[in-house]
């Protein structure tokens, strides 16, 4: 498909500022704490970037770097963002796969080169973050870990957990695949039609990569969060797509719509439900390296954060 100068210009839209692709890390641990040692790392999707996809435009918080690290359990996370250029997404692939796979590889290769020059111990585990179609980069990238045992044993192995925001898991036919791609475009600000086409394209993909991450997700601790508010009148990621088809999988609704579900304002609302996640499943990780532990109970969440809302 030949794209015309107005598709080319759309997609230039979606070029993000060099600074801010590839790993960054926001928070470097400097105090010995109890708390376990783990790398978290975040990564956006179509339209985002490592810092906006993660800030809230009003208050100009980025809940990884300004709530996180002071939140209880993570005194000893070293936080990071990743990025990279989503044009590929739009632009005419001779293979669709090779989107997703580009994005994939440039994670892992950051990721290996950063702990292989801080010299961090090779157990030490780590659990992803990402947004709509940064979830599908976060599972490209860990089949192809799997794939690649070699050179990407050592993460492969240490991921143990994985939290989504409004990343679509379901989906058994291309065409299932396209109508939940066309809302992620429309999210994003794509406009043009030859574009959208480009991206729908993508689909063939996505039904082979949900099979395959299937198979080797069952060892992961997955929370899955969905959007209970509308966008543009629109569902985005609706419940059904949001929830995986995991063993170990807690999906979860949040009062906010598919661009707004990963910004927080304050450490009240939203991100008190998503700390409480976070901090059960660090704790599952301890259990299941044997650390020393036990899971927080809800009084001692609440005696930082005051009362929980309902989750459902």
């Amino acid at each position: 498909m030949v794209l015309s100068p107005k598709d080319e210009a759309e997609i230039e839209r979606f070029a993000v500022p060099e600074d801010t692709k590839g790993l960054h890390v926001l928070i470097e641990p400097t105090k010995t704490s109890s708390d376990l040692a783990i790398d978290i790392i975040a990564v956006h999707g179509l339209g985002g970037d490592s810092y906006n996809t993660w800030t809230d435009v009003e208050s100009g918080k980025l809940w990884l770097r300004d709530f996180l690290p002071l939140s209880q359990g993570f005194g000893n996370a070293r936080i990071m963002t990743f990025g990279y250029d989503a044009r590929p997404w739009l632009k005419p692939a001779n293979k669709t796969s090779a989107r997703s796979f580009t994005f994939a590889e440039s994670l892992l290769a950051d990721i290996r080169s950063m702990r292989t020059t801080t010299k961090t111990p090779r157990e030490k585990p780590i659990m992803f973050i990402g947004h709509s179609l940064g979830g599908i980069v976060i599972k490209r990238a860990l089949v192809n870990a799997q794939m690649n045992s070699t050179k990407y044993k050592d993460i492969s192995q240490s991921t143990k957990s994985i939290i989504f925001f409004g990343t679509p898991h379901q989906g058994t036919n291309v065409s299932e695949w396209s109508q939940k791609l066309e809302l992620i475009s429309r999210v994003a600000g794509v406009k043009r039609s030859k574009v959208l086409e480009e991206l729908e394209l993508w689909s063939d993909s996505l039904v082979e990569l949900s099979q395959t991450f299937f198979e080797q997700s069952n060892n992961l601790l997955i929370t899955s969060f969905y959007e209970r508010q509308p966008y543009n009148g629109v569902y985005v990621v609706r419940e059904g797509s949001a929830r995986g088809p995991f063993l170990h999988d807690t999906p979860i609704g949040l009062d906010a719509n598919h661009r707004t579900i990963c910004k927080f304002a304050s450490e009240t609302g939203g991100f008190r439900i998503v700390h409480q996640q976070l901090h059960m499943r660090l704790f599952e990780i301890r259990e299941m390296l044997g650390a020393i532990g036990s899971p927080p109970t809800v009084e001692d969440l609440e005696q930082r954060f005051g009362a929980l809302p309902t989750c459902s």
